[in-house]
């Protein structure tokens, strides 16, 4: 039986860790939002999670440290751990790495940025096949929606454009 690839969004911000957690729904994915680090410890426990987001700008623990105490736990080494944050100069990148986070990223994390992160994922054996294919069945149809409607947007401004031109070659002719 597989179950859904899950992710923990950590970020003591609300609004920010509900809001990503809802997009990261819309993947099809199991998410699940920790606000302070203690909940994150716990949650990580509990809901093992294939990714976690971790704003290291939390106040209460280092991120270093919580980086080592998240590998000590009992699967711990095989959770991606991503640094999503507003910190991104070179010595928070150095310091994220030697942490020993996977990742680092910049709030707020672009589309194309999260979709090659999951779908990079996804070819992991870590992450369940079956939720894999859903994941990119759902990625494919969403892409195919967004061109559809760009292009029907598209279609509808060269339209009203030509549109305008015949009606400023009306108004040269009188």
């Amino acid at each position: 039986m597989y179950r859904s690839p899950r992710v923990l969004v950590v970020d003591d911000h609300h609004d920010a860790a509900d809001s990503f957690v809802m997009l990261l729904q819309t993947y099809g994915l199991e998410a699940f939002a920790a606000y302070d680090w203690e909940e994150a410890l716990t949650a990580l426990g509990r809901f093992q999670p294939n990714l976690t987001f971790v704003e290291i700008g939390m106040s209460g623990m280092n991120a270093c440290d919580v980086v080592a105490r998240i590998r000590a736990l009992p699967g711990g080494k095989n959770i991606r751990l991503i640094a999503l944050t507003v910190l991104g100069s070179r010595a928070d990148r150095r310091l994220t790495a030697r942490a020993g986070f996977d990742h680092h990223f910049l709030k707020p994390m672009s589309i194309d940025d999260l979709e090659g992160l999951i779908s990079a994922q996804a070819m992991t054996r870590e992450w369940p096949c079956s939720d894999a294919q859903r994941f990119w069945n759902a990625l494919f149809e969403f892409k195919r929606r967004l061109s559809r409607d760009n292009s029907d947007r598209l279609a509808n401004s060269r339209q009203t454009i030509n549109e305008s031109y015949t009606l400023l070659d009306t108004a040269d002719n009188f």
